[in-house]
């Protein structure tokens, strides 16, 4: 495990400004601007409401790459269907709630969760995986299980 002090730091107040700048202006959750940017969403947690000095320098850039440009790029991306599905699957009774919150109509969902595809773009992806993280459901598990039935696929494919 890595220490504090493999890390260079910056100071945190710039970044909590943007992520509340990134919050109002695309009316968006923390959670969400977290799973957008790359970054852990206990960092963005703790800079917003336990008021942290300072944030990894690594989480500072991604946060930047979102604010210049990156959201824009997610939006105009195809969310990766295997991920969508798979955190459809595993939010159960709560996928109706959790796909409005995403921007997903039912029909989109159920395409996801019976057919495997749909028309999803990035942002909406990182809404349903904040979703997942909200209700306790790991990003690692669902990238994980995403991948196990990728080469599935593949080895029934050949």
């Amino acid at each position: 495990m890595e220490t504090s002090s493999h890390y260079s730091w910056v100071k945190a107040q710039p970044f909590k400004s943007l992520v509340c700048h990134l919050m109002a202006t695309h009316q968006l959750p923390w959670r969400v601007v977290a799973v957008a940017a790359g970054v852990p969403s206990t960092v963005v947690k703790n800079m917003l409401f336990k008021d942290r000095p300072r944030i990894r320098s690594c989480d500072a850039k991604a946060l930047m790459r979102l604010a210049s440009g990156r959201m824009e790029q997610l939006k105009g991306m195809v969310a990766d269907p295997l991920i969508m599905r798979e955190g459809l699957s595993r939010l159960g009774s709560q996928v109706p709630n959790a796909a409005r919150l995403a921007g997903l109509d039912e029909f989109s969902a159920r395409s996801y969760l019976e057919r495997g595809f749909g028309l999803a773009n990035g942002l909406q992806q990182a809404w349903l995986l904040a979703a997942c993280e909200a209700r306790g459901i790991d990003h690692d598990d669902i990238f994980e299980s995403a991948r196990f039935d990728c080469e599935d696929r593949l080895v029934d494919a050949a």
